[in-house]
């Protein structure tokens, strides 16, 4: 099984469910607003202010190319160039909507993540099963222990909030809401 073959079915299957698990947050988000009205910030993840940093990095790379941290308060310089910004930060220079400009690395962080976990589980495995077992496991497990605190009421409320956070940051799909650089950097 080289790491160059098409595509089989099963793996389809799996891009397709990748995708949509992808943009899902995103989808909710615009239909809830298409259905009761609002304004959609941009942010798809439940920490909205990193988002928000990011539609401000985007802006400011637009105009300048480099950007600084305009949420310090000791003074900064623009001494910050992220090449995802720069690649959005173009798109919004050249006229596409700061929200989109974000959003639109959606399109290369699903395919880049979903293709550099298939290599990997191709250079590894050679036997069918195996290859698709570790393919949906890498993808789209997550660990139970942080439901199961909140469940059973388990530790301080402090602690729960710290294994949601924790099960949240090694679950791959955390990557497609709102944090597609970190997607596409898993990558390179």
């Amino acid at each position: 099984m080289g790491a160059n073959r098409p595509l089989d079915r099963f793996e389809l299957g799996t891009f397709i469910a990748f995708a949509a698990l992808g943009v899902a947050a995103l989808a909710g988000l615009l239909l809830r607003v298409l259905d009761q009205g609002g304004v959609f910030t941009g942010a798809d993840s439940y920490v909205t202010l990193d988002q928000l940093q990011y539609l401000n990095w985007i802006r400011q790379a637009s105009e300048h190319v480099a950007i600084e941290n305009l949420y310090d308060t000791a003074p900064s310089s623009r001494s910050f160039v992220h090449p995802g910004v720069l690649v959005s930060g173009g798109l919004h220079a050249a006229g596409l909507g700061l929200v989109a400009s974000f959003q639109v690395m959606k399109l290369a962080a699903i395919p880049l993540l979903f293709g550099a976990t298939l290599v990997y589980a191709r250079r590894f495995l050679a036997e069918r099963g195996d290859l698709r077992l570790a393919l949906v496991v890498a993808l789209f497990s997550v660990s139970p222990i942080a439901a199961l605190f909140g469940w059973l009421d388990l530790g301080s409320a402090k602690q729960r909030l710290q294994l949601d956070f924790m099960a949240g940051e090694i679950w791959t799909g955390h990557y497609l809401w709102g944090y597609m650089f970190t997607a596409i950097a898993v990558n390179m």
